[in-house]
């Protein structure tokens, strides 16, 4: 697929729009079969997630403690999620000790639940990907870029 594929499939939806019109229990219907519509977008670099910001820019930092994310709005129904894992742009800062329960193979056949404690890490990361620096975050802030940047 390609862009000319995005573009056929955006007038589809237009198309299917028209037909559904005026019938809102056949509008309700196809809505939820189709929204939200949700993009995510891994990268396993900070230098591509910059490079994807700047294209996708202005977006919006969000809370997620699996990775690290940014969130591109385009209208109400639609979300590009740009995100990678934290160690690639955040810095991992241990608060202290917590104990996790984990399983153990004894046999291939048995396994028992013991635990284990292991360092309960904060991500310090930074208030924009295009920083050099990392401070501490806030979730509400817009990370935004000028033209040619």
């Amino acid at each position: 697929m390609n862009v000319q594929s995005i573009r056929e499939a955006a007038q589809g939806l237009m198309d299917l729009a028209d037909r559904v019109e005026g019938d809102e229990e056949l509008a309700e219907r196809v809505a939820d079969s189709l929204l939200p519509i949700r993009i995510y977008l891994y990268t396993s670099t900070k230098e591509v997630l910059q490079e994807r910001v700047r294209r996708f820019a202005p977006v919006q930092k969000s809370e997620n403690t699996r990775h690290y994310e940014l969130v591109r709005d385009f209208g109400p129904h639609v979300k590009v999620i740009l995100y990678t894992d934290h160690e690639n742009v955040c810095r991992a800062e241990v608060v202290g000790k917590k104990v996790i329960k984990v399983r153990r193979e004894i046999t291939p056949a048995v396994t028992e639940e013991v635990e284990e404690e292991i360092d309960d890490i904060r991500w310090v990361c930074p208030d924009s990907i295009l920083d050099n620096g990392i401070q501490p975050s806030s979730s509400t802030e817009e990370i935004q870029t000028k033209q040619g940047a």
